[in-house]
């Protein structure tokens, strides 16, 4: 996972990110989360194709964020993911007592 802010405001981001993942572990994720996120990811696709700066925009970070870009990954995977696998993939891959958080 990755987001932008301020220099003055890392403490502030480092805590947000490790209370998502607590929370994660701790509680279901809510189905109008999962609803949120694809219904994003379809005015995204809509939107892709309609200039060429968005086209291009999509282009640089696929290629800057490589194969773990969320905009890798087609529409209709995404439209798979349900409350139970992100909880399922919570349980296996997310252990905040033993992941790594690098900061930049």
């Amino acid at each position: 996972a990755s987001f932008s802010t301020r220099p003055e405001n890392e403490a502030r981001a480092v805590a947000a990110f490790e209370a998502l993942l607590v929370g994660l572990a701790e509680r279901p994720l809510p189905a109008a989360d999962v609803d949120r996120m694809l219904d994003r990811a379809r005015r995204r696709a809509m939107l892709d194709g309609q200039s060429a700066v968005s086209r291009a925009y999509t282009l640089g970070r696929q290629l800057y964020e490589g194969e773990s870009s969320p905009l890798a990954i087609p529409l209709a995977e995404l439209e798979r993911v349900t409350p139970e696998a992100v909880q399922a993939a919570v349980a296996a891959w997310l252990d905040p007592a033993r992941m790594v958080r690098v900061t930049q």
